[in-house]
């Protein structure tokens, strides 16, 4: 079964989480890198200082780090004292052309506008999945 997990990017550490903790398929995952998930806690305070601000324009806001959904999943199962064996890995659909518009080979997000604008940017993605976890699992 091939999760969409970047459709629900805001609980990806709670869904590789719960895979791993169940011992079920969680589904094989792209290993395609690119910029680390947003974390709630991170992301609010910077979105209340844009808008305070009124900044307009886009703006991205990712966690620092980079990763893949597969290499994403197995932290967290690692962190979560699981076997990070049990997350598959499987080919980008959206890199084979099998997808009506081609995906680029690496699509991060940049955080430069936030840089541009004095902000520090938002920790480690790695350090907020840790938090995550170890408050989910106690």
């Amino acid at each position: 079964m091939q999760h969409d997990i970047p459709a629900r990017a805001a609980h990806a550490w709670g869904t590789a989480l719960g895979a791993a903790v169940a011992g079920g398929d969680g589904g094989p995952l792209a290993d395609r890198g690119g910029a680390g998930p947003p974390f709630g806690a991170d992301l609010v305070p910077g979105l209340a200082g844009l808008a305070e601000g009124r900044v307009a324009g886009v703006v991205h806001a990712t966690n620092a780090g980079v990763t893949s959904w597969f290499q994403f999943a197995r932290h967290v199962a690692t962190l979560a004292g699981q076997d990070p064996d049990r997350i598959a890995v499987c080919p980008d659909p959206g890199l084979d052309g099998s997808l009506p518009a081609r995906r680029p080979a690496y699509s991060a997000l940049d955080n430069s506008v936030l840089r541009t604008l004095g902000n520090p940017g938002l920790r480690d993605h790695r350090d907020a999945v840790a938090e995550a976890v170890a408050r989910a699992v106690g």
